[in-house]
């Protein structure tokens, strides 16, 4: 598969951060938008095109790729 547009950069995760965004990310009384976002960064720690991330976390690559830029 040829990789299209630019390049990606990787998110590095300290082991504290990790548990943290997981945390937030479970927690049903945090706002759903920041469970959200903690989901979409423990996501692009793991690597992966733009739309191989929008495939799992069911969204489109157009968010990913905003979200990526932020």
């Amino acid at each position: 598969m040829v990789k299209r547009g630019r390049p990606l950069e990787n998110l590095v995760l300290t082991g504290d951060e990790r548990e943290i965004l997981e945390l937030w990310a479970r927690q049903p009384q945090n706002v759903q938008a920041l469970a959200l976002r903690c989901r979409d960064l423990l996501e692009y720690a793991k690597g992966g095109t733009n739309i191989e991330m929008a495939e799992r976390l069911f969204v489109t690559r157009a968010k990913v790729g905003k979200w990526r830029r932020r």
